[in-house]
């Protein structure tokens, strides 16, 4: 597992290091999204992978004296006897699942409170996006096709038309399945800080992306960026943004530990990298050449960070390596039969289990003509309370002609007095055979080998007793030393949780706040509605008692008016004639159709005009 996590992060680093030389300056920012995504992917996928090569080799030389390792096999079972009593796998296992824990917590904490944002508060369909108002001020951010804007600043259209387009870009080409991505990598590769410095890439060429989309809309640069520099100021950050949603004043890598926080790229460089991109033009050679590299970028990840395994294979020329092979394809055609006969004998108590010597027999013959690896790889050989002996047989011809021919070896080698290279499983098979022979059988085989008593194993010597020695106090001294570091560890993390649970408190009593506040709204706006329905039944009540005006008087008829003028001692005319004031009201009695046409003077007697017909 070490080796895996140590070949991923080599490989990540060396795809992160070619991102940051060639790719992440130029003006391809989709390619870019594509080929950060992909790099985390191959980063943990190359280390998987495994080539398989076929060494051949002579069968003499794989041949090992017996008894030969037996004291380095000793040394090695001391000093893993002393390492296990620490249990490091446990402790290691213990303080990653810890993390795993802290991060996926931190991870749905973020992603309840934008849920919480989402329902708790006003929103309204736009035609690609849903815009959420929020009370508090915030800085725009967006999470799938979700924006979060600031109430007050919105209905005031204090936001800019080109920090919306901004926004609904994230929200068009999906960021957030990236960020998503990457923060559920996080969790698992939490102890890994390259993803960090993943992070920050995926999330600034998302930005990229947006300001190239807000500049192909039309939106003048120099503005736009203005527009970014006062949105990058402090006093436009608000409640922070959750870290799972993409906003358009977002800083690279922003911790917040034990109350205080540390950023490894402040703000306002961020949004210089912004602006160089903005100026930047890149040609389609330029794009073309750098996606050629990636090419030798692979091959090379592939041959470095990739498994190999080596399998050897006996040289087919030699009579001995002919007999081991012939017997290990034997072995290789019987083994699954093996298995067989071994899971049915062992899946039934003794009482129960109807033994067969046909079975007993084939599953020792094939048991101790299997490899080691074969033996650990197949099902363990049923023991029982050796029911044969009463019914000896003997051995199989087949059985008899194999002892023969291993005998007939080793009695030849012995015989030349060369040096023998012994093989435990021969051995053991010959000794199997040999047990299983009658006495017939046995006068009439090759005589048992002479096997001479295995060499005395050589002492280590004394420097590599003291190395060994020396090794085991510095793995116990590194031990001690990782013991402090998780104490100190779990002392942060606890530290870590109090402070959490401090923040959780500090937003309990902001939620209470606010709906206390809430509430003497919704109070203060009932109190008015109360005094506009007092103030409404006041004026009701004064209507009722106030009387009604009197009527307007009745307009004065022309007869009326002439026999008042003729009070006055007017003058009276019909059609420019003179009349009397009798002749004028007898001209009104008998006609309707009369206009009078009323002239008076200071100090003179007023003129009357009549006219029949239509007036002029």
């Amino acid at each position: 597992m070490l080796v895996y996590i140590l070949k991923s992060s080599a490989c990540l680093a060396l795809f992160l290091l070619f991102y940051k030389i060639f790719l992440e300056r130029e003006k391809m920012h989709v390619f870019k999204r594509f080929y950060l995504l992909m790099s985390l992917v191959l980063a943990f996928a190359i280390p998987s992978i495994t080539f398989t090569e076929y060494v051949e080799i002579n069968s003499g030389s794989t041949e090992i004296p017996m008894g030969i390792n037996s004291n380095v096999q000793e040394a090695s079972q001391t000093i893993s006897s002393d390492l296990s009593v620490l249990n490091i796998p446990l402790l290691l296992w213990t303080i990653y699942l810890l993390g795993v824990l802290f991060f996926a917590f931190r991870f749905v904490k973020n992603l309840f409170r934008v849920i919480h944002r989402i329902r708790s508060n006003s929103k309204f369909k736009m035609e690609h996006s849903i815009y959420v108002l929020l009370w508090e001020k915030i800085v725009p951010h967006t999470f799938f096709n979700y924006i979060f804007l600031s109430k007050s600043k919105y209905e005031t259209q204090l936001i800019p038309k080109e920090v919306l387009l901004h926004e609904e870009t994230h929200a068009k080409q999906m960021h957030s399945l990236d960020v998503l991505f990457i923060e559920a990598l996080h969790i698992i590769f939490w102890f890994n800080p390259l993803l960090f410095l993943v992070k920050d890439a995926i999330r600034l060429n998302h930005e990229f992306l947006a300001d190239q989309a807000v500049l192909n809309h039309g939106a003048s640069s120099p503005s736009y960026q203005n527009i970014l520099l006062a949105f990058t100021s402090p006093a436009s950050y608000g409640n922070h943004q959750p870290s799972i949603a993409n906003a358009i004043n977002y800083s690279s890598i922003r911790l917040n530990v034990l109350g205080k926080k540390f950023e490894f790229m402040s703000p306002y460089r961020q949004v210089k990298k912004r602006f160089t991109i903005m100026k930047k033009q890149t040609s389609k050679q330029i794009i073309l050449l750098k996606s050629i590299l990636l090419l030798p970028l692979l091959i090379l990840s592939l041959y470095s960070f990739s498994g190999k395994k080596v399998i050897l294979t006996e040289n087919p020329d030699s009579e001995l390596s002919q007999i081991d092979s012939i017997r290990e394809n034997v072995t290789l055609d019987m083994l699954k039969e093996y298995n067989i006969l071994a899971q049915k004998h062992n899946d039934v108590s003794m009482d129960e289990r109807d033994v067969k010597r046909e079975d007993i027999l084939r599953m020792e013959h094939i048991y101790h003509r299997m490899s080691k690896a074969q033996k650990n790889e197949s099902k363990p050989l049923p023991r029982y309370a050796d029911p044969l002996q009463e019914s000896q047989e003997g051995a199989t011809k087949e059985q008899v002609a194999e002892y023969n021919a291993l005998a007939h070896k080793y009695n030849a080698m012995i015989e030349a007095e060369e040096n023998i290279f012994i093989k435990k499983s021969d051995v053991e098979l010959l000794e199997y055979l040999h047990s299983i022979m009658t006495e017939d059988q046995k006068s009439t085989a090759e005589p048992f080998p002479d096997f001479p008593e295995p060499p005395e194993p050589p002492a280590p010597p004394v420097h590599e007793v003291i190395e060994i020695q020396e090794e085991v106090e510095k793995l116990a001294a590194l031990m001690t030393e990782k013991e402090i570091e998780v104490r100190q560890q779990r002392t942060e993390m606890k530290e870590m949780e109090i402070e959490m649970e401090k923040q959780e408190v500090q937003m309990k009593e902001q939620v209470i706040a606010l709906e206390k506040q809430d509430k003497l709204m919704e109070k203060e706006s009932l109190e008015l509605q109360e005094q506009v329905l007092k103030m409404e039944k006041q004026a009701r009540k004064m209507e009722r008692g106030v009387p009604a005006p009197p009527p307007p008087p009745e307009p004065e008829s022309p007869l009326e008016f002439v026999q008042k003028m003729k009070k006055k001692n007017a003058l009276f005319y019909h059609e420019g004639k003179k009349i009397s004031a009798d002749q004028a009201i007898e001209l009104l009695k008998n006609s309707n159709d009369v206009n009078i046409n009323s002239k008076g003077s200071k100090g003179k007697r007023p003129i009357i005009e009549i006219s029949t017909g239509p007036s002029q």
